[in-house]
């Protein structure tokens, strides 16, 4: 399994955009074959940012995720409204004692 933690700087005054186009995408990427969960969340601290956090079967589901119309959808649908380019880290389930 791995999990996918991105952070999307949002631009001051695109809430509602940004709030949209992720919403939309998140419906559509719980669909996808391999996504156990796909969630975005509000920066506490900033509430024009998010981070979503999903969780994969495996890497060819990500890889296949990440070609989808939707996510190209959002990433067209996101570019004017954000502060800076999304930063995406992918972790693979380790067991840490």
């Amino acid at each position: 399994m791995l999990v996918v933690i991105a952070t999307v700087p949002g631009k001051p005054g695109s809430r509602e955009q940004l709030q949209a186009a992720l919403a939309t995408c998140a419906a559509a990427s719980r669909t996808d074959p391999g996504c156990q969960s796909y969630a975005f969340w509000t920066d506490v601290e900033n509430l024009d940012s998010y981070a979503s956090i999903e969780t994969w079967d495996s890497q060819a589901d990500l890889d296949a995720h990440m070609k989808t119309p939707h996510v190209a959808a959002l990433f067209a649908a996101i570019g004017e409204h954000v502060a800076g380019a999304p930063v995406v880290t992918t972790y693979d389930v380790a067991e840490v004692r």
